[in-house]
Order: structure tokens, then C-alpha cells, then sequence
């Protein structure tokens, strides 16, 4: 089975990852890894794996297990689209493997310590989708002329053309949502950027002030234990 579905993602064009945590009758922490893509004779989602996550639950290591599956079945530059339940979240305070995924894809590969660029993708993102509800007449009309009109809703009477249009602007919301709430850490991560060697020569003309001003907020406290510390030593050895 796991050299099936290797062929068939494989041939596919793109792939979509699916990750739900769940706990055995042990109290053990596993990973359900799921990879769906379509084939020519349809849709496929293939269960492929458990993986225990007992002794590593944090957001990055989850990641990272992630990442070494994408890899391991030749697929982490066709990954369009994730799907996190539980694992979104594991001993985190944060919305991290989504967002630490994401920016290990080809998208951002090169851009992994530039938050601000991959701000700027998810905002592109948004966008994309938003301008997506403009193209529903569009959508609608396409589709009824493929799979023919859609049978009648249970319930009272409707325009089936205007209960698909919420139901679209439903869908569109959703996924505006489920992103920026992904990525709203994210802005507090601009420090980041103060590590990127290719920045180095830049900043020699301009200083980073909002990468540094995110640096001191982020980490205000270590700072002042810091200086704490070397104020005591100064007036210890000068007192």
C-alpha cells in the first residue's frame, strides 16, 4: 500500500495534508497523517500513518515530523492546502506547525527568517481569496453548465443560486479566518529578521528599528534580568 500511494502522489499534481491527534487506550499521543490528491480516477485521501508524539507534542516538533513525512513521500513542494485538529495546537500556546509548514514549502523556502515577506504572502493570500467573491456568478453558472442545476433544498423554498452564494461567502470567510488566526502571531516574530545574514549589508544603512523594537518587547523581560544582573556585578566589584 505505501508504495501505491507513493506512485499516485507521484503523479499527482498537488497534495493536500490532513494531521489529527488522537490517544490510544495507553494514554499514548499519536499523529494521524493523511494525504489526499486526485488521481484520474478521482479523489483520493489515503490514510498512511500513526505516529507516536508522546515524548515530542510541541508545535515545533510536530513540524518538523510533518515536514520529514512530506518529504519522506516526495511531496512538500505540492503541498496547496493543510488540515490541523488537535495537532494545530499541542502543548503550544501558539498556532505554530500550520504557519512553521507553511514557511518550510517552496513558497518561503528562501525567505524563512523574513517574517515580514511571509506577512506579506499571507495577507496575498487573503486577498486572493477575497477577490474570489466577486467571481460567484461566474463559478455558479460554470458549474450548472457542467453538473446541471443543483436539486431542490429541504426546507422552505429558495433560490438555490442565493443559498449557494452564502454558502460560498461562508466558505471564503472561513478560510480568511482560519488563516489569519493561523498567522497572528507571527507579527510578533518581525525580530527574526535581525538573524538574516543576507539583511546585514541593509541594515548597515538603516537600522532595523522595528525588528529591534519587536526584539526588546518579546524579550523585555531577559533584557532587564540582564541588566539586573550587570548593574549587581558592577556595584559588587566597584562597591
Amino acid at each position: 500500500m505505501g508504495e501505491e500511494i507513493r506512485r499516485e502522489v507521484n503523479k499527482a499534481p498537488f497534495v493536500s495534508v490532513m494531521v489529527d491527534e488522537t490517544t490510544d487506550a495507553s494514554n499514548a499521543a499519536q499523529l494521524a497523517l493523511v494525504l489526499r490528491y486526485v488521481t484520474d480516477t478521482g479523489v483520493k485521501e489515503r490514510f498512511v500513518r500513526f505516529e507516536d508524539v508522546t515524548s515530542g507534542k510541541r508545535a515545533d516538533d510536530i513540524a518538523g515530523l510533518i515536514i520529514r513525512f512530506l518529504v519522506e513521500n516526495e511531496c512538500l513542494g505540492k503541498v496547496v492546502a493543510q488540515c490541523f485538529d488537535g495537532a494545530a495546537v499541542m502543548s503550544s500556546g501558539r498556532n505554530l506547525p500550520a504557519a512553521s509548514l507553511s514557511c518550510g514549502t517552496n513558497t518561503v523556502a528562501d525567505k524563512k527568517l523574513d517574517v515580514q515577506f511571509c506577512l506579506a504572502r499571507v495577507k496575498q493570500f487573503c486577498d486572493t481569496v477575497e477577490r474570489e467573491r466577486s467571481r460567484y456568478e461566474e463559478i455558479y453558472e460554470a458549474t450548472e453548465r457542467t453538473a446541471g442545476a443543483p436539486s431542490a433544498q429541504r426546507g422552505p423554498a429558495q433560490d438555490p443560486c442565493a443559498h449557494y452564494r452564502q454558502l460560498h461567502g461562508r466558505i471564503l470567510d472561513n478560510i480568511i479566518c482560519q488563516t489569519q488566526t493561523r498567522f497572528q502571531d507571527h507579527e510578533k516574530l518581525i525580530f527574526v529578521t535581525l538573524l538574516d545574514p543576507q539583511k546585514f549589508r541593509e541594515y548597515q544603512k538603516k537600522f532595523p528599528h522595528a525588528a529591534f523594537s519587536s526584539l526588546a518587547q518579546s524579550q523585555w523581560n531577559t533584557f532587564r534580568s540582564a541588566s539586573a544582573k550587570n548593574r549587581t556585578y558592577r556595584n559588587v566589584c566597584h562597591g
